[in-house]
């Protein structure tokens, strides 16, 4: 995928207002981005670009489960209130959207104690789980074709500051027995325990990670893959989540005890291979240059880069109690990812460059989303830039934050699909796992060596007139515009080419039909698509 702002991080008058992504399609499709400069032409109020894409070798290739969703670990606090395991409507939309990782995970995840038998218990901050919530985990993941991330409580620690594993080993060995197939992060957001009296070092927790890993390695059935440390981004305007998180927690550990205790559980999976073998981490939240969290994600990849199977950090762009509409769509907002992006690749180029990276949790506006935005069309914007921008600055895997509950969420309280819902869908129809540099039907239908392009015009008044150059010029292109009903970008409702979309019936979606065009793309103001170019026979997918 290619993307393309000019160049990063600059802003001219129509330059900033477009965006383009491309993508290679085997399988689901593929993906670019890109930016090019605008001109004004014929008299028209138009800014065209002309986009010029090497279909000879692709930049990188992301997974297969590169969208993927999050349910937060509170949701079992609350008796999985907004899932009902029966709905017929809730599974057809779940179905739909994989192969994904469900992260199972959130603030919550560091007050849950695992007890086997059946029986509920809270305090003020803690609370209980049982294997009847474990069962649920493997029902919902297993028939949605959804592969279990499982975050495990970091902020159980014995005396000596180390981390108490036991109660991870008993999810572990639950799990194992039952042949359920889960992976593995421990801690969320770790960089912040400080304010919530707690200190973890990066050390510590990769200690704790590296304990984890020879757990996992004990016992083949316990599962190996292993990712962290979730962190997230630090700028001038986040402070509000600090403060949020610093009334909630009481805990703070450092990178190195993190990296200590990531070494604990990876010795809990390897040994035993029933317990799973991925582990991901550290779920670091806020990273930005020289933040507290990306000097954290420095250390902590420095002492646990040999026990993680992935690096996680989690992003937001917003304040979801305060922001407007027109934050959703302001390209120096929404460069906010582009700049946390090059921290950390920079990072990981320099501590661990051969390790994955992966935008752990990630959504609009942090705090639940904001109420009448996150969950309109106007976040789409948002989504769509992100999605692109991701895979294109090397990350591998993006968790969307959340599929339910919540004001981001992907379905609403009636387990009805949410405009991002429908792009999400769009998204793994049309859209595949090799990224294509940029210059300026169905699935089954889809020819090998297609490529689909993503693009958002976030011009308030001027429409985009996007025409393709060299062996791309003059062919038919299948479009998916999507549009908000009635023209107003906080609709609920969306339209794919003039059509509403809406579920046929519990069972059946409806059919994303394109329009198809040999003719230069007109992209509106204030609106965003797919575009699938099947004849493009990009060599790149060969």
């Amino acid at each position: 995928m290619a993307r393309s702002r000019w160049s990063f991080g600059s802003f001219y008058p129509f330059a900033l207002h477009f965006v383009v992504f491309v993508f290679i399609h085997q399988l689901h499709g593929k993906f670019p981005l890109l930016k090019g400069e605008g001109v004004v032409f014929g008299g028209e109020n138009y800014v065209e670009h002309n986009v010029s894409i090497d279909l000879n070798r692709a930049v990188f290739t992301v997974s297969e489960n590169f969208l993927s969703v999050a349910i937060d670990s509170s949701i079992m606090r609350h008796h999985w209130h907004g899932i009902n395991f029966t709905s017929e409507k809730f599974f057809t939309l779940a179905v739909a959207l994989s192969p994904a990782y469900l992260r199972i995970g959130g603030t919550s995840e560091d007050f849950l104690i695992y007890k086997g038998s059946s029986g509920w218990q809270r305090t003020f901050t803690n609370f209980t789980i049982t294997s009847d919530d474990l069962d649920k985990i493997h029902e919902l993941s297993s028939k949605a074709g959804w592969d279990v991330l499982f975050g495990l409580n970091v902020l159980l620690r014995e005396k000596d500051g180390s981390w108490n594993a036991s109660n991870a080993k008993k999810i572990m060995q639950y799990v194992a027995e039952h042949d359920f197939r889960f992976g593995w992060e421990l801690g969320n957001e770790p960089s912040h325990f400080k304010l919530f009296n707690k200190t973890l070092s990066p050390a510590e927790l990769a200690n704790d990670f590296q304990i984890l890993r020879q757990i996992l390695q004990s016992n083949p059935h316990f599962g190996s893959f292993l990712v962290g440390p979730d962190v997230s981004k630090i700028l001038s305007n986040h402070t509000q989540r600090a403060i949020f998180l610093e009334r909630h927690i009481n805990e703070s550990i450092s990178p190195e005890q993190l990296a200590e205790d990531f070494k604990t559980l990876r010795a809990i999976l390897k040994s035993s291979p029933q317990f799973g073998k991925y582990l991901v981490g550290p779920d670091i939240t806020r990273v930005a240059n020289h933040s507290g969290s990306a000097v954290f994600l420095e250390s902590f990849v420095e002492y646990a880069k040999d026990v993680i199977d992935a690096v996680t950090w989690h992003q937001y762009y917003v304040d979801g109690r305060h922001c407007s509409k027109e934050d959703f769509y302001k390209p120096d907002i929404l460069d906010y990812l582009l700049h946390e992006l090059k921290s950390v690749n920079y990072i990981m180029d320099k501590y661990g460059p051969g390790i994955p990276r992966w935008l752990g949790e990630t959504s609009s506006a942090f705090g639940g989303g904001a109420p009448g935005l996150s969950d309109r069309y106007v976040a789409g914007f948002m989504w769509l830039d992100k999605l692109g921008l991701a895979a294109r600055l090397n990350h591998s895997v993006i968790v969307r934050q959340t599929f339910v509950r919540g004001d981001y969420s992907l379905l609403d309280e009636d387990l009805n699909p949410n405009p991002d819902y429908w792009l999400s869908l769009l998204y793994k129809r049309l859209v595949g796992v090799k990224v294509l540099h940029v210059d300026g039907g169905t699935e089954e239908k889809r020819k090998i060596r297609s490529i689909t392009l993503l693009a958002l015009n976030v011009h308030q008044h001027d429409p985009v007139l996007l025409s393709l150059s060299g062996d791309l010029q003059g062919k038919d292109v299948e479009e998916y515009l999507l549009m908000p009903s009635g023209g107003d970008l906080t609709s609920k409702s969306v339209m794919l080419n003039g059509r509403v979309l809406k579920l046929v019936n519990d069972r059946t979606l409806p059919d994303l039909t394109a329009t198809i065009t040999a003719k230069p793309l007109i992209l509106p103001p204030l609106s965003f698509g797919l575009y699938v170019v099947p004849d493009a026979k990009a060599k790149a997918c060969s």
